[in-house]
């Protein structure tokens, strides 16, 4: 009889913590009610940031939130780079972004980062005096470094290199001005 009184009070006992774990997982898990952006940014306003992120923490509760998952959707977006994101006590989020440095224009609708990672930039006007690059899908880094080549080589006779075509079938077209 006491064993089955000390299995009854076992379970009691793991019920009554179960539940209480419960209400205190509920207690813990608010709804998102602030979002704090940090990082240098340059080219990008907050503006522009808050209505692409919004919609990533909308309905969001900061225990149940997949920190992974809103990071990844965060780097999707066109000018960011990298995307930390970490949860502040009692309901917020705080995203620790880093922004694309543009280096060259890319197929005439996107820019290239310095490892030649094509990435979207509308709304956001890009900086002027980029050079025109283009190539094949996938081509990026490799028309980046021949344009880097291209650079240094020209360099002593004051040439400028302000665009470059990689044709599919790997052939180069470079007007020099």
């Amino acid at each position: 009889m006491a064993r089955r009184s000390s299995l009854i009070g076992l379970l009691l006992l793991a019920l009554l913590l179960g539940a209480g774990g419960r209400a205190l997982w509920l207690w813990l898990d608010r709804p998102i009610e602030r979002v704090s952006i940090r990082g240098e940014l340059h080219h990008v306003s907050a503006d522009y940031l808050r209505d692409r992120l919004a919609p990533l923490v909308q309905g969001q509760s900061w225990l149940s939130v997949d920190i992974d998952a809103m990071r990844e959707q965060a780097r999707k977006i066109g000018w960011l780079n990298e995307v930390r994101l970490h949860r502040e006590w009692p309901n917020a989020l705080r995203f620790e972004l880093e922004e694309q440095v543009p280096v060259a224009r890319w197929n005439d609708d996107r820019l290239l980062n310095a490892q030649g990672e094509p990435f979207d930039f509308a709304p956001v006007t890009p900086p002027e005096g980029l050079p025109d690059l283009s190539g094949p899908e996938g081509s990026g880094a490799e028309v980046l470094a021949y344009h880097d080549q291209l650079v240094s080589r020209f360099a002593d006779q004051q040439l400028d290199v302000r665009q470059l075509r990689l044709e599919p079938r790997g052939g180069l077209a470079l007007p020099i001005g």
